[in-house]
């Protein structure tokens, strides 16, 4: 597509894109709670870094050095200082993400020299599992990696300016403190493509150019690469107490045919209906279409490299395959990295300018508003049935008070995976102290406790096993209980009294109040019901292959 004065169909087209771009993010500020399983912690963390940046005193403190969502939740809490409101913030940040998420992959299309048309394929992949796990950091990193690669692509072709250098230098900055694992697969394909453009060349005052351009690249990198060399050292991941108590080797690993298997559900399927699994099949029918039209061979003449658009493909490919699923508290980082290898999937296709195509294009962009329009609806819906009004539920609670949530109903008709899991860390954003089960207990996250200020007993995950829960000295701590389903867990209890003070959808609020102690152990000592899903006392689940295998099943 001509970068000059547009034609009046280019212009079409271009319309189409920031139509699809901005469809694809209208769903995040429709739905105040929408059911992204580690939203509320992120929310959490931002809502913490703003109160501790306005002077407030809090049982936490900032621990920059070993953390990798550094960027994310930083740049949530300045948005939280002027707009008063983290969950606000971070629905701004997350439909900012979708916008730039298009965006940036328009700009790999033009460094790369591909058409742009391509980039309306991508508006619907951002509606992929991760962003469902809540996995916002990693979702966020995305672009920033898109355009990291673009800005290096493009020094090497054009020729390296200060300019470029300083930004390529601060776009790997960004992605590194964003998330590790978009900035090691960038940097990744970096390395590949400079040596194979490299290799294209033809005559020695142009391989002397390239290699010039590749000494700039690389020295633009150094600064990310130093910072990502000082967070290795800090062993965030590999050494950590909390998935040490889940037993079993730090590392653990998916066989390739389960990854494979895995590529097309972490892409797209979110929600339990089908809507989203047809706009995936309308997708992928237009991806195979494209690849089925005859490309224009006199173009591929004119473009003797033109098959340097599959290395970061290919590279994803092998980050893909070869990724372990866990790396000490990291889980699921190789089927996270699904939505990426299809965005780069998307640039060897050609795009000659038939009708076909257009119409191949336009259907592309029929399913995205389908898509669009579908996971507003699901995630409003999800919203109202599961946690209804939880904003009047949280404010309940006391400012400065204790909270911890017990999940004992975790199953959801609508979305691939347990939603709500951590609503109770919503209480952080209204005035709250403690939300357990907390961010503030992975290392790899950027607030920690302070010193002596951690809850007495913490139950590694508890949030996947209210069981853990004991009457007497963890009642004797929290000021409130939110107990996810419909189990009575105070019936008859033991510990410090608890009553219900506020009910909203699936979730009810109980606070602490004054009365006689006992040393009855916990909720499940009693006759419970329980699913499959709720551990006995003392035991844990396993986060591991066994989780995602559920996760990705059809």
């Amino acid at each position: 597509m001509a970068t000059g004065t547009a034609t009046i169909p280019e212009r079409r087209w271009k319309a189409a894109f920031w139509a699809s771009a901005l469809a694809s993010a209208a769903p995040a500020l429709f739905t105040r709670h929408p059911p992204f399983a580690d939203l509320p912690e992120h929310v959490a963390s931002m809502a913490t870094l703003a109160r501790l940046a306005s002077g407030e005193q809090l049982p936490y403190v900032i621990d920059a050095s070993q953390s990798q969502y550094l960027l994310y939740h930083s740049m949530g809490a300045a948005i939280t200082l002027v707009v008063g409101d983290a969950i606000l913030a971070s629905q701004l940040l997350v439909a900012g993400v979708a916008l730039v998420w298009s965006v940036a992959f328009r700009a790999l299309l033009r460094a790369m020299g591909r058409d742009e048309r391509l980039a309306l394929f991508a508006p619907m992949v951002f509606f992929n599992r991760p962003l469902l796990m809540g996995f916002l950091p990693f979702v966020a990193s995305v672009p920033l990696g898109l355009l990291a690669v673009a800005s290096a692509i493009r020094t090497a072709r054009e020729g390296p300016t200060l300019r470029r250098i300083v930004w390529l230098a601060a776009v790997a900055v960004a992605l590194f403190y964003t998330h590790a694992s978009t900035y090691l697969l960038c940097v990744f394909i970096v390395a590949a493509w400079t040596c194979a453009w490299t290799a294209t060349r033809s005559g020695v005052p142009e391989r002397r150019a390239a290699s010039k351009a590749i000494v700039f690249v690389n020295v633009a990198l150094l600064p990310s690469v130093a910072c990502a060399l000082f967070w290795w050292s800090q062993g965030s991941l590999v050494r950590d107490p909390t998935f040490d108590a889940f037993g079993g080797p730090a590392v653990s690993r998916m066989t390739i045919s389960d990854t494979l298997v895995a590529l097309p559900i972490w892409t797209f399927d979110m929600w339990r209906s089908h809507v989203d699994e047809a706009c995936a099949i309308g997708w992928w029918a237009g991806f195979a279409a494209l690849l089925l039209i005859r490309r224009n061979a006199s173009a591929q003449r004119r473009d003797g490299a033109h098959w340097l658009a599959l290395v970061p493909f290919t590279c994803a490919l092998v980050v893909y395959l070869a990724t372990p699923f866990r790396i000490g508290a990291a889980t699921m980082l190789n089927v996270r990295l699904a939505p990426v290898l299809t965005l780069f999937a998307i640039l060897p296709l050609s795009l000659p300018r038939r009708r076909r195509t257009s119409l191949v294009l336009a259907g592309v962009v029929a399913t995205t508003f389908i898509s669009s329009a579908d996971a507003a609806h699901e995630m409003r819906a999800t919203s109202a049935e599961m946690v209804g009004d939880l904003d009047a539920l949280l404010a309940q609670a006391k400012p400065g008070s204790r909270l911890v949530s017990l999940d004992f109903d975790r199953r959801s008709p609508r979305t691939q995976y347990w939603p709500y899991l951590f609503a109770g860390s919503y209480h952080l954003a209204y005035g709250g102290a403690v939300a357990a089960y907390s961010f503030a207990e992975l290392p790899h996250w950027p607030v920690h406790y302070a010193p002596r200020e951690a809850p007495p007993s913490k139950h590694h995950f508890w949030v996947f096993d209210p069981c853990v829960y004991r009457y007497e000295s963890d009642g004797a701590y929290y000021d409130y209980v939110l107990v996810h389903g419909d189990e009575q867990a105070f019936a008859d209890a033991g510990g410090p009294p608890f009553i219900p003070v506020a009910q909203s959808a699936k979730l009810t609020l109980y606070e602490k109040v004054a009365g006689p102690r006992s040393s009855r152990d916990g909720p499940c000592a009693r006759s419970v019901t329980k699913t499959s899903s709720v551990t006995s006392p003392g035991r844990t689940v396993e986060l591991g292959p066994r989780l995602v295998a559920e996760l990705a099943r059809p």
